[in-house]
């Protein structure tokens, strides 16, 4: 006589496939914390480098405040292996946020132009991130045209990309008007994206009028909020550690919280202090 197994009252959980050792606490979001930590760390080595050697002037046309150019072909092993850690993982992270709103890990996209958006946001992230590299290969002693060529394109597409995430966030908040996060977050990006492209255009005109020092400050302003913005991608992709299959593993209530919260429709995208999840007809796919 066959015995059919027992019903498990336990909800079906996907087997864990553990993708990093941070990822039980940060998830996928360990990659802009790479990219944002190594990118404050090089500019932090350089304006302690540049001050303990009593604040040099490396070419004679500088002014009093040198540009981050300079220090960085004055230390280019330091600023090849910095920007070569920075640039791809930031672009990483922006495939990472794509890929999870996909599997509606993090809070899904509704409209096609949300995914356009994000794709768009992920070219230009890709070749500011090569030219972001190039330029610390080429740098401003020895190849002076070449790297300030370069060193506009890694302004215009990753402000090219900072843009179109933001307009992707400005979407989503109006799909999902009640999740906090996706509002916060909005307000942090389009605050440093306006931030930092006036400060860029303060610095063309800066350098034309040749006001070095001035120029100089904004280049050294600009590359923070870079790094600033970096970090607000640690907080988009936070939320999806409680969706991920270790999570789900050892909160098994937490399955079962998501299967009603999308049975009752979930038209508001968020729950009260949940993390960002699928609503309406999206499937919780939790995958490691």
């Amino acid at each position: 006589m066959l015995h059919s197994p027992p019903i498990s009252n336990q909800p079906a959980v996907a087997p864990f496939h553990p993708i990093a050792p941070m990822s039980r606490f940060l998830g996928y979001a360990w990659l802009p914390v790479v990219s944002a930590a190594t990118w404050f760390g090089v500019l932090l080595a350089m304006l302690i480098i540049w001050g303990a050697e009593g604040t040099p002037r490396y070419q004679s046309d500088e002014g009093g405040i040198v540009y981050i150019s300079d220090v960085g072909a004055h230390i280019k092993p330091l600023f090849i292996a910095g920007t070569s850690v920075t640039g791809p993982f930031f672009v990483a992270a922006l495939i990472a946020e794509r890929w999870l709103r996909h599997r509606s890990r993090l809070t899904p996209n509704r409209r096609t132009t949300e995914k356009v958006l994000s794709v768009c946001a992920i070219v230009c992230a890709l070749v500011g991130a090569a030219a972001l590299i190039c330029l610390s290969i080429w740098d401003a002693f020895n190849h002076s045209s070449v790297h300030w060529r370069l060193t506009v394109v890694f302004i215009i597409f990753i402000a090219l990309s900072a843009i179109f995430t933001t307009c992707e966030f400005r979407f989503l908040r109006k799909g999902y008007p009640d999740t906090r996060r996706l509002m916060f977050s909005y307000a942090v990006k389009i605050l440093i994206v306006i931030f930092a492209v006036a400060l860029a255009i303060a610095m063309g005109v800066l350098m034309n009028k040749n006001h070095e020092s001035a120029a100089a400050v904004c280049e050294w302003i600009i590359a923070f909020l870079f790094d600033a913005y970096v970090w607000t991608l640690v907080y988009d992709l936070r939320p999806a550690v409680k969706t991920s299959n270790s999570y789900l593993k050892r909160h098994p209530s937490a399955v079962m919280a998501m299967q009603e919260q999308q049975s009752n429709g979930w038209s508001n995208g968020q729950a009260s202090g949940g993390p960002d999840l699928a609503p309406n007809n999206h499937t919780i796919n939790p995958v490691a």
